[in-house]
């Protein structure tokens, strides 16, 4: 009744509160977050990424850092609790950064010397592998109990299997076991797993170009160049043409399923707009960078123009020296520490729309796909709730309000728009390629209940 947007600066003046305003206690938690996620990504990369292992400690700059910042951190809470300012809705990211924390700083107190991690001897990767799972286990079996939902209820066992047990259970214990009892066929050890990598097993469930280690290696390794070729350019695109995207991106990867678990009570902190739509085309920018990344990595180590020299260097150290600022730039700060850092900010989604060189080349996949969300006209009253649900931002009730079928590409299928709508106004389903909007041409329609 008073145009598109809320007079926000009038609503404040007169001491109304907007909700997920940038307050000063925002601000702070905000600060709070990114800091103990790169802590976190830090502290997992510490012995695995040859980029950290310089001279010196990183503790020596770490432990000043966080003992500074957990002081001002308990004075600021302090002056809250003076000041008898209320914090709402931070539980869950209070117990979240506490267990973080605890993570982090024991994945950097290293043994000097015996390159071992105390607690069971377990290195970082292992712990942050197993906090990442128990996430998931926890906060999807609270979503299975709130939502009561079948969809939802396969769609998150789904996702708690491909993590538990496919990526941390068989890289951590399954696969050494079978290889310490010779069970594994030795050709398998050799080709897919040389020198005890059990970790390349990851490559089966995130794929190239989301996983590029398995394919950026020092010399071919064929098992695993066939395994993505065949996963990323036919296995995915069938599946996507037939199920959408989100057959990938909400019901197998893991970044989805920390999205779907522990930010599912955030979902609605997902920036909308134009401005945010056009920030999605960044991930199409990194996509092209990893091609790039990929393309000089095979030249510099897989032929003899490695030693080319280019402005003084060789094509090999360009290639290691791209790899090394995508690994540290794009894989540690973007996916990890601003992706889950801004969890109960801009909800769990933000490495995937604006950054995973994957999902920007499913959205290209996608626009051939038949899979739609269908809406009947009538009985929708634009109540807008099946946008405000959606953490990929999409104008759901755009579509709904016209009754045209859903066909945008950053669809992951997460069901909250169907499950939310008080109408029973949307369903999923696919069209006919000779009738792509015609609402007689779905093939199947799923059951809500």
């Amino acid at each position: 009744m008073i145009g598109s947007e809320l007079p926000y600066e009038f609503l404040e003046k007169i001491g109304i509160k907007i909700e997920n305003s940038w307050t000063l206690i925002r601000f702070f938690f905000y600060c709070l977050s990114i800091f103990i996620f790169t802590l976190v990504y830090f502290g997992k990369h510490l012995n695995g990424t040859s980029l950290l292992q310089q001279e010196g400690q990183l503790t020596e700059w770490i432990a000043p850092s966080l003992t500074i910042f957990l002081t001002i951190s308990l004075g600021f809470l302090g002056y809250l609790r003076v000041q008898k300012q209320t914090i709402k809705n931070v539980t869950i990211p209070i117990i979240i950064a506490i267990v973080t924390l605890a993570i982090s700083l024991f994945s950097l107190w290293y043994v000097s010397g015996k390159e071992r991690f105390l607690l069971l001897e377990k290195p970082p990767d292992f712990w942050y592998s197993f906090l990442y799972s128990l996430a998931i286990i926890t906060f999807g079996t609270k979503r299975i109990i709130d939502k009561k939902n079948s969809y939802i209820t396969k769609q998150t066992i789904s996702l708690i299997f491909f993590q538990v047990f496919l990526l941390f259970l068989l890289p951590q214990y399954f696969l050494p076991w079978t290889v310490e009892h010779k069970l594994l066929p030795q050709w398998l050890e050799q080709h897919a797993f040389p020198d005890g990598s059990y970790w390349r097993v990851y490559g089966f469930i995130l794929a190239y170009p989301l996983f590029i280690y398995n394919v950026l290696t020092y010399q071919p390794i064929m098992f695993w160049l066939v395994v993505s070729i065949i996963q990323t350019f036919i296995i995915i695109p069938v599946l996507i043409y037939y199920f959408g995207k989100g057959a990938y991106c909400g019901w197998i990867c893991s970044c989805g399923g920390l999205a779907e678990t522990l930010g599912d009570s955030y979902r609605t902190l997902a920036p909308h707009g134009r401005a945010a739509k056009k920030w999605e085309n960044l991930s199409q920018v990194i996509l092209l960078i990893i091609f790039a990344i990929s393309f000089v990595w095979i030249i510099g180590h897989w032929t003899s123009y490695g030693a080319t020299n280019i402005f003084g260097s060789s094509l090999t150290q360009i290639s290691e020296n791209l790899h090394k600022c995508y690994t540290l730039l794009i894989d540690i700060g973007f996916a990890g520490v601003v992706g889950l850092g801004t969890y109960f900010f801009y909800s769990g989604r933000t490495w995937c729309r604006y950054g995973c060189p994957l999902a920007a080349l499913m959205n290209i996949y996608n626009k051939f796909s038949t899979y739609r969300i269908f809406a009947d006209k009538k009985k929708c009253i634009s109540c807008d709730i099946c946008t405000k649900v959606c953490h990929m931002g999409i104008d759901v009730m755009g579509y709904a309000s016209q009754g045209r079928p859903m066909d945008d590409v950053q669809c992951v299928r997460c069901s909250a728009c169907v499950v939310s709508c008080p109408m029973d106004v949307l369903s999923f389903g696919r069209v006919n390629k000779n009738h792509p909007h015609d609402l007689q041409s779905k093939l199947y329609q799923l059951n809500r209940k």
